[in-house]
């Protein structure tokens, strides 16, 4: 059975489990309990800079509105 040929390049954002398996551990089996953690840790990442996104965007709002500016 071969065991795959884990990478450690940074994963691009979006990926769902198949295609983050296929691209981090080819040839391993679908249960493979390190790459589904390797997953979870990658799915929790992408949150986390989500809301980092979110957070910054609030915070260029409140800015922009601070200096005259409104939504219509």
């Amino acid at each position: 059975m071969s065991t795959g040929s884990h990478t450690s390049s940074p994963a691009p954002a979006g990926l769902d489990w198949v295609a983050f398996s296929k691209r981090y551990s080819p040839g391993c089996p679908r249960h493979d309990l390190k790459g589904l953690a390797a997953y979870a840790a990658y799915v929790r990442k992408q949150a986390d800079l989500d809301a980092d996104l979110d957070d910054e965007a609030r915070r260029q709002a409140q800015v922009w509105e601070g200096k005259g500016g409104a939504y219509a």
